[in-house]
């Protein structure tokens, strides 16, 4: 049996492909094989989907070194009012801080992964694609919130105007103006989405495990080739991400 994710990935993913495109054997021994009347996919899935499993890898990485609970940032109980309030609160070590934006960020790559690969011509991979695509999207907010950090506490189309109340503590009065938040508390992290709305993402690490589950449904469809089917040994999908 192969003894690693990547290797079972990179294998199965040759060989899947390897089907379903214009690189597979002549009509009449694909027939003789079975597998003529597969449907043909993009040749692009056989580099993404490896890059695409590398990055969940390390995205279970990071997950799996999350803390049971994340330490709170304190907002202490007072409306703000003004202009320019910015609030931006991570209580954490060093190590727990780079494994938290790790994880976004993987999120993210693997989200850009998923979507390109929504565009491809995907045969059965399609459906398990959209499951995974939905599990990843909710954290492309955040992963943005970050990226664009510079944009977000300075241009005025991204700042709260009036009042608002948020799930951390924050609390802005009527005449509050240009305000922002980026806050860890809770195990979420709460921030404004780009509309300037308050909003929350759930960061334990059940709140990413259906990401993984969904990446379990891919890999089931990869390693279910026909050609040589009998002669490579799979990890079981039950083990893979867990």
């Amino acid at each position: 049996m192969m003894s690693t994710v990547r290797g079972c990935v990179n294998t199965a993913t040759a060989t899947w492909c390897g089907e379903r495109t214009a690189q597979r054997p002549p009509a009449h021994i694909a027939k003789a094989m079975g597998i003529d009347a597969l449907p043909v996919v993009d040749e692009q899935l056989g580099k993404l989907i490896p890059f695409l499993f590398q990055t969940l890898e390390g995205l279970h990485f990071a997950v799996n070194n999350f803390p049971a609970t994340w330490p709170s940032h304190q907002i202490p109980p007072v409306t703000n009012h003004g202009s320019s309030n910015l609030v931006i609160g991570f209580d954490l070590e060093a190590g727990q801080y780079m494994i938290l934006r790790s994880a976004i960020s993987l999120a993210g790559d693997a989200f850009l992964l998923c979507r390109t690969m929504k565009k491809l011509n995907s045969g059965e991979l399609a459906s398990p694609l959209d499951t995974l695509f939905t599990a990843l999207e909710k954290y492309w907010p955040i992963r943005n919130a970050f990226t664009h950090l510079d944009e977000r506490v300075t241009l005025k189309k991204h700042l709260l105007n009036g009042s608002a109340r948020t799930d951390c503590g924050i609390v802005y009065g009527a005449a509050s103006r240009d305000s922002y938040h980026l806050v860890l508390a809770d195990n979420h992290i709460h921030f404004l989405l780009a509309t300037a709305v308050p909003d929350k993402i759930g960061v334990t690490s059940a709140d990413f495990a259906g990401i993984f589950s969904a990446a379990r449904e891919v890999y089931s469809i990869l390693i279910s080739h026909r050609l040589h089917r009998g002669f490579i040994s799979y990890i079981e999908p039950a083990q893979v991400f867990t």
